[in-house]
């Protein structure tokens, strides 16, 4: 299993009955440094994790997209 694995089942879980809702909400902000690096999956477990405070705050750079 390697990393872009992990993302795929971490992402399944939090889609899957809402097993991952108390995960959800005992994050209160969550911080993204480098957003224009993130890919699809990553993005999309982000906006899960924040689907309960909405407290997500992203930074990053056009400019400096892999």
């Amino acid at each position: 299993m390697d990393f872009d694995d992990l993302l795929e089942n971490w992402l399944e879980l939090l889609l899957r009955n809402g097993e991952g809702l108390p995960l959800c909400r005992q994050i209160q902000y969550i911080l993204v440094d480098e957003y224009q690096d993130t890919n699809q999956v990553q993005d999309s477990i982000l906006y899960r994790l924040s689907l309960s405070h909405k407290n997500l705050m992203v930074v990053g750079d056009d400019a400096q997209s892999i």
